[in-house]
């Protein structure tokens, strides 16, 4: 398992008040369908969905092996320039 991280920023004439709201409450049914080239579905694996639910979100099998691919490409560029960088100054 790992950490993934995203950040974007983007402009919408929704308010933002609203995409919050959406996101954060309605983020089971959003996502899946804002991203359904990466994420197939979201379920509620325990709970009722209040404080303690866990969930389970559903990967599309290209969408991953796409992520991972990128993520390995510039994982491997920055360790290469910081060996080049750092460790091997003169090759």
């Amino acid at each position: 398992m790992g950490i993934i991280t995203v950040s974007d920023e983007f402009t919408s004439v929704i308010p933002r008040e609203r995409i919050f709201k959406s996101l954060i409450f309605d983020a089971d049914n959003l996502v899946p369908k804002l991203l359904p080239q990466i994420i197939k579905s979201i379920d509620i694996a325990e709970g009722d969905g209040g404080a303690g639910t866990i969930k389970q979100m559903n990967f599309a099998e290209e969408g991953v092996s796409k992520i991972t691919k990128k993520a390995r490409s510039i994982s491997l560029k920055k360790t290469k320039a910081w060996f080049r960088n750092h460790a091997f100054p003169l090759v």
